[in-house]
């Protein structure tokens, strides 16, 4: 089994809303109180975009981290992998936190061609 390795930067905990901030479109995978995750449902020859969110406990939760300048990433905060045409592979998404307060992490993904409004922004 192969890794894809997927890096969100700091995540900054600035709890705004008591509902979900991840993109129109993206499913919420996982509630984690780790700095990782592994996702194995991304099916070959597809893309998948990841977004990650702190979650305090009051279940208030923060914008998406902002990606890391290492990988490909769309609108600032969805890192992007690229499945390979065939084999097993899995996609580790991981970021880093500058909280002191104690948090869990809520994992989004979506699967396939994003809406043509959420394109515009660049790659880095």
């Amino acid at each position: 089994m192969k890794k894809l390795f997927v890096v969100l930067a700091v995540l900054l905990f600035a709890a705004t809303a008591a509902k979900a901030q991840a993109p129109v479109g993206f499913t919420k995978l996982a509630n984690v109180t780790t700095l990782t995750y592994t996702d194995a449902t991304c099916a070959n020859q597809s893309t998948c975009y990841y977004v990650v969110t702190a979650v305090d406990a009051l279940g208030l939760e923060s914008q998406p981290a902002a990606c890391s300048i290492t990988v490909l990433c769309v609108g600032g905060n969805m890192a992007v992998a690229q499945m390979p045409s065939s084999g097993t592979h899995t996609v580790l998404v991981a970021w880093t936190t500058s909280s002191t307060i104690t948090v869990s992490y809520n994992v989004y993904v979506h699967r396939g061609a994003l809406a043509p409004s959420n394109l515009s922004a660049t790659v880095q």
